[in-house]
């Protein structure tokens, strides 16, 4: 009789060091990382804001002898946020814990389900306010980008010169849909004959913020499914695929500052200042040991409307 073979000294398991799963990175995600995060210790409030015509225009005059100096006055007003809350949840037994392999882990595989989901709820709100035609101008491309004739760099230096003059402030941060970048700005070749010539011919985007003065230039990447379950998947990019927004990004954040927009998040609930947080408690009517929760509350809002220039349709 034959001695044992393969099969016979080995009895099939899973893996314990190899997984497959779609979690998409963090790095994709430009929501909390284009508008200055601001904490609050209550829900909602109000912030001041001074009229930017005021800080625009001067006073100054000369000044006789024995004369008092001339005086001014400045506009001042008010507007509000209000954070919503977000929450979501995952139960597992008891029973699924302990028959759990250890490649399955179910309590970090939760948590970071529930992370990547709230991070796409997240990517899709913060789109919807930040590409949206609230800004100080709100425009088009003569030609879109994915054209070999459109002059991209030119249009964008319009841009900053366009808020430059309305605001006193150059837009320091460029956001992108995604097809705004990979078929558009990253292959034109406007560009690509701007690279030096000892460079791979790749533009990068730190190589086009360079070209125009900008601090950052963020691709939001974010790929969300809005098929329910069970349903065929419907993916499109969570950010609106083809827009542009250059903005003013205050490096420090405080009282008289300007900003184009903020993230405001309610930290006196969430005990953090970045207002995410991640529960663990345990249900025993429903059979949750433990129940895995994650919680938000933000409002993204522009703040500062003239700080923005907005294109639309940038490339087919």
């Amino acid at each position: 009789m034959a001695q044992p073979g393969p099969g016979d000294v080995h009895i099939d398991s899973a893996l314990t060091d190899f997984s497959v799963a779609y979690l998409q990175s963090p790095a994709a995600s430009v929501a909390r990382r284009a508008f200055p995060v601001v904490g609050s210790a209550k829900q909602s409030d109000k912030y001041f804001v001074w009229t930017i015509a005021d800080h625009m225009r001067s006073e100054t005059r000369g000044r006789a002898p024995g004369t008092r100096a001339a005086t001014r006055d400045f506009a001042l007003s008010n507007d509000n946020f209000y954070c919503d809350v977000k929450a979501l949840a995952h139960n597992i037994s008891s029973q699924v814990k302990a028959n759990a392999d250890p490649a399955v882990d179910p309590e970090e595989t939760a948590v970071r389900m529930l992370l990547q989901d709230m991070m796409i709820e997240e990517e899709v709100a913060f789109s919807a306010t930040a590409f949206a035609s609230s800004w100080g101008t709100n425009t088009s491309p003569g030609t879109v980008w994915d054209n070999a004739a459109a002059y991209p760099i030119s249009d964008l230096a319009t841009g900053i010169r366009t808020v430059l003059l309305a605001t006193g402030f150059k837009p320091n941060v460029l956001l992108l849909g995604n097809d705004s970048w990979v078929t558009g700005l990253g292959l034109h070749e406007d560009l690509v004959d701007r690279l030096p010539d000892n460079s791979a011919r790749i533009v990068t985007r730190e190589f086009v913020a360079n070209l125009l003065g900008l601090d950052e230039i963020l691709v939001s990447e974010v790929v969300y499914n809005s098929a329910g379950e069970g349903l065929a998947a419907s993916n499109a990019f969570a950010a609106t695929r083809n827009a542009a927004l250059l903005f003013y990004r205050n490096p420090s954040p405080g009282l008289l500052g300007a900003n184009a927009g903020a993230t405001f998040v309610w930290s006196g609930l969430l005990g953090a200042a970045q207002g995410v947080q991640v529960k663990r408690y345990d249900v025993p009517v429903e059979d949750a040991y433990p129940r895995l929760e994650v919680e938000t509350a933000y409002d993204h809002k522009i703040v500062g409307s003239g700080l923005g220039y907005y294109l639309t349709s940038c490339v087919t």
